[in-house]
């Protein structure tokens, strides 16, 4: 039984007796922009503590991406996410399934390496921070069309998310289109609140080695100086950049710890790591 109040036209249920006879029916429900939620997130370009200039770079009419991604999966669908997004995003599309909302494999998904249609600045999606739910019956357009219940939009917005269905600048209605504008570090609040739950979601952050770049890496060397001064290779320069010296210092933590030493910051360092420091990399 369908969850949500449902509004049709005479047309509409027309077309569903029709459709049963034959065996091939399929309405979507329709809702007024009035029935939804206010928007709960502000929007903005880069929220707080995510590494979009390390993971997009963009040279004249070419992008090109640089984005660890995870399937998230409900039903038929499948969405490519960050990766640390992961767990979020598969169980709001779990849920939102279970609320009786249909994601349907052929136009659910996500990430995508693109600009946003007619500029040259790189789209959401091409972070991994956006997913856009059943376009066929959500369009991008400036005309208000959403078969989304509002339940399920308040769901999503509460934890994390802005809705293109709040767009307003300019006047082009995305209703399909969720992208993610908390900060890189309240995900985990955001899964926690979701569930109930007062552990982490399961492990899916990308693991930093020589070559990595961005916050996380700046992060990890402002920490390595200030709670291991005395390591051969500290202080260590915080550019944000893996190099020899941070590859260096981290295997002296591995030693010192009793983990295995490849200088890699994976699961098993990080965790360590945040026991020691109490800092999350």
């Amino acid at each position: 039984m369908n969850l949500f109040k449902k509004a049709r036209t005479v047309a509409l249920v027309a077309t569903l007796s029709a459709g049963l006879v034959a065996g091939t029916a399929s309405i979507a429900d329709a809702y007024t922009r009035s029935q939804y939620p206010a928007a709960v997130m502000t929007w903005v370009r880069t929220p707080s503590g995510w590494d979009d200039a390390a993971r997009v770079k963009v040279s004249g009419s070419s992008i090109t991406c640089n984005v660890p991604t995870k399937a998230a999966t409900a039903g038929a669908a499948t969405a490519h996410v960050r990766s640390e997004l992961q767990p979020l995003v598969q169980e709001l599309m779990r849920r939102t399934v279970a609320m009786g909302y249909t994601l349907r494999k052929a136009d659910t998904g996500a990430y995508n390496c693109r600009f946003i249609g007619g500029t040259r600045t790189p789209s959401n999606h091409a972070y991994g921070r956006a997913i856009d739910i059943n376009w066929q019956s959500n369009p991008q357009s400036t005309t208000f069309k959403s078969d989304i219940p509002p339940a399920v939009v308040k769901m999503w917005i509460n934890h994390g998310f802005y809705w293109g269905g709040h767009y307003t600048s300019p006047t082009k209605y995305d209703t399909m289109h969720f992208e993610f504008m908390g900060s890189y570090s309240s995900i985990n609040t955001y899964y926690n609140k979701l569930t109930g739950s007062t552990t982490p979601p399961p492990s899916t952050v990308a693991t930093l080695a020589k070559g990595s770049t961005g916050a996380r890496v700046t992060t990890l060397q402002k920490t390595m100086n200030t709670w291991f001064p005395s390591y051969a290779d500290t202080p260590l320069a915080t550019d944000g950049i893996y190099g020899t010296k941070t590859e260096n210092a981290v295997k002296e933590f591995q030693r010192r710890t009793g983990l295995t030493v490849d200088g890699r910051f994976g699961p098993a360092t990080r965790a360590k790591f945040q026991q020691v420091t109490g800092v999350l990399v």
